[in-house]
């Protein structure tokens, strides 16, 4: 009767597995030379060798092209389980209680650890995961889902569709968010946190816990229990109650010491401004003083999105009032309404401005004026089947 390890070595290998043998007790290393199973699967014959001989003997995956490009998504903290409770693929449950899913990939990724923030090492070409019936210290990995492994274009992006969405900060933001250092140092100063193996975990803040379900990654934190996830200004913010990230933002500074609200030398900001003016041809209606920009052909209103820059270049708020630098835009950029779609027979259209008397469409350009645009496209050997049609029929 063939032993377990045996029959699983050849139950891999039918799945279009690379199957090697790895040293008792161990995740790798020490056992047969499997660089060659990189390019090469094992024979049944060295199967039987290798695990007949030495039954105490663990046995692993080999990751990339041989194995018809696999992927392992291993996941060190179990709690990210529930992130992917749904995928159907072959999950193995590793002896430390962590996870390996199985995935096969059009694109292969890239053999990494701690990726999108959270304990998750990805296995992929040159990598290898231990796999049933091998066992380390008494601890065994297990199969906890028999499925066909999952065929899908790419890790990255699957795995990124799973896991919670991440904000996308100013970069400013980012910056002094990375400056402040590590989060869980912030977070102690609210809330106890417990190291749990390669975890920080401690009583959700957010509602009434009654296990630990709050988890604390390198740059976010997230609980199993309520849901509340974000990163260290989103966490201040929340259990602050503040109504702005800017007032936790200013919390977050007396908490580290690092300065996030610099004071604005005003030349600097000054020089900003003509060089967005020029970069986005800024244009005021000199009668309403309404601040426009040139996009795809034609002046539209650009308040909001001159404000925004501004808030998030220099990091405050309401930078542009306190530092008048609408009205130093406005000075520099007034042209009278008039100046306007002035020319009556050119004509904005979507791919052009088209000049009536001289049948011409020329490119769009910022030098020509308008407030007015057309959503239809010029092409000069256009046909009109349904006009041609109703003329021929009325025509005498």
């Amino acid at each position: 009767m063939l032993p377990e390890i045996v029959k699983k070595a050849l139950e891999y290998k039918r799945r279009g597995l690379s199957v090697i043998q790895i040293p008792p007790n161990t995740k790798g290393g020490g056992g047969i030379k499997w660089g060659k199973y990189t390019r090469t699967v094992a024979t049944d014959k060295e199967l039987h060798e290798w695990f007949e001989n030495k039954k105490d003997h663990n046995l692993a995956i080999v990751c990339g092209k041989i194995s018809g490009n696999l992927e392992i998504l291993d996941l060190d903290d179990p709690s990210l389980i529930e992130f992917f409770k749904d995928v159907k693929t072959l999950t193995i449950r590793t002896q430390s209680n962590g996870y390996h899913l199985y995935f096969r990939v059009k694109k292969l990724f890239k053999t990494s650890t701690k990726n999108w923030g959270y304990p998750i090492d990805v296995r992929s070409e040159g990598g290898i995961g231990v796999a049933p019936p091998s066992r380390m210290n008494g601890n065994e990995w297990e199969i906890v889902r028999e499925d066909k492994i999952l065929e899908i274009d790419s890790l990255e992006k699957f795995v990124l569709e799973h896991l919670p969405e991440k904000k996308k900060l100013p970069k400013k933001e980012e910056n002094f968010i990375k400056q402040t250092g590590d989060i869980e140092s912030v977070i102690r100063k609210y809330i106890p946190l417990e190291k749990k193996g390669r975890i920080l975990q401690g009583m959700c803040p957010f509602h009434n816990d009654h296990t630990p379900s709050f988890t604390v990654y390198t740059d976010n934190y997230h609980c199993f229990g309520c849901g509340a996830h974000g990163d260290i200004v989103t966490f201040i913010q929340k259990i602050e109650k503040f109504n702005t990230r800017n007032e936790a933002i200013k919390k977050l500074e007396a908490l580290t010491g690092i300065e996030y609200h610099k004071k604005i030398n005003t030349n600097k900001l000054e020089k900003e401004a003509l060089q967005l003016i020029k970069n986005w041809h800024i244009i005021t209606i000199a009668e309403t003083e309404i601040l426009l920009k040139y996009s795809n052909g034609i002046y539209i209103d650009a308040l909001d999105d001159i404000s925004r820059y501004f808030a998030e270049e220099f990091g405050l708020k309401d930078i542009p009032k306190k530092q008048n630098i609408l009205t130093f835009i406005r000075d520099w950029t007034k042209k009278k309404h008039e100046e306007f779609d002035k020319n009556p027979y050119i004509i904005n259209l979507k791919n052009g401005l088209y000049n009536i008397q001289e049948k011409i469409l020329s490119p769009h350009t910022p030098e020509h004026l308008s407030l007015i645009q057309i959503p239809i496209e010029y092409h000069e050997n256009a046909k009109c089947p349904l006009t041609e049609k109703f003329i021929s029929e009325i025509a005498i």
